[in-house]
């Protein structure tokens, strides 16, 4: 994949555009508004505005932040404290472990949490094989699925996109973690950028299995068969 950034739509984006009425709008009428390090990185502009952003009142909105850590994209010398900072004012961090140690110097989840207490839920992806998550002063480790792999394009995505979908429908710390290898690990065997999910209840009966039948799915013979 080919990302060009100078003089893209999205490089232009700044924080008048979420004075616009319509912006506010949304932003007043939503749960959670979810953005990434790649759009702090596209230029100044789009920094500032991941900045307000953050700094904006949250009405009952939650923040979610996924570090996406593309040294390519940064021109500014000063990632890291500009990452620091957008992670420190989120509520919902992601950060992969490479990721965080290129960026923070450090990839081992307790001394990322302890670098960064302040958002309630911090989760750490290590490596292909699990997630570390922190709910406040509660930590979990999830092993990910055993699958065959298709595609690794928009893993990360959709692993958010299932956490997050399991936080706002109420499911617990562990289960809203398991969502996410779920997401993940449909990307992973998908064709394309649109995977096929099984249904909402039989993702929850999945995420609420015990720790035994967990480990023993195999996402590429026994969900998406």
């Amino acid at each position: 994949m080919l990302y060009f950034r100078t003089g893209s739509a999205a490089s232009a984006l700044s924080p008048a555009d979420l004075r616009a009425p319509a912006a506010r709008r949304l932003l007043d009428q939503s749960t959670l508004a979810h953005t990434t390090g790649i759009t702090a990185a596209l230029s100044e502009s789009t920094t500032r505005l991941i900045d307000d952003l953050v700094a904006m009142p949250r009405r009952g909105r939650l923040l979610s932040f996924d570090l996406n850590y593309r040294p390519a994209l940064w021109a500014a010398p000063d990632a890291s404290e500009v990452l620091a900072r957008h992670i420190r004012g989120s509520d919902v961090v992601f950060v992969g472990a490479d990721e965080a140690l290129a960026v923070f110097g450090t990839e081992d989840p307790a001394r990322l949490r302890a670098l960064f207490p302040e958002p309630e839920h911090f989760i750490v992806k290590n490596d292909a094989h699990s997630v570390t998550g922190f709910q406040r002063g509660e930590r979990v480790d999830v092993p990910a699925l055993r699958l065959g792999v298709v595609e690794k394009i928009g893993a990360g995505d959709a692993f958010a996109g299932g956490f997050l979908a399991g936080l706002l429908h109420g499911l617990g710390h562990q289960e809203r973690i398991r969502l996410g290898h779920l997401c993940a690990a449909a990307a992973l065997t998908g064709h394309g950028d649109v995977a096929e999910l099984p249904g909402r209840q039989r993702l929850e009966e999945l995420a609420s299995l015990d720790s035994a039948a967990w480990t023993r799915i195999d996402y590429s013979t026994s969900v998406s068969a």
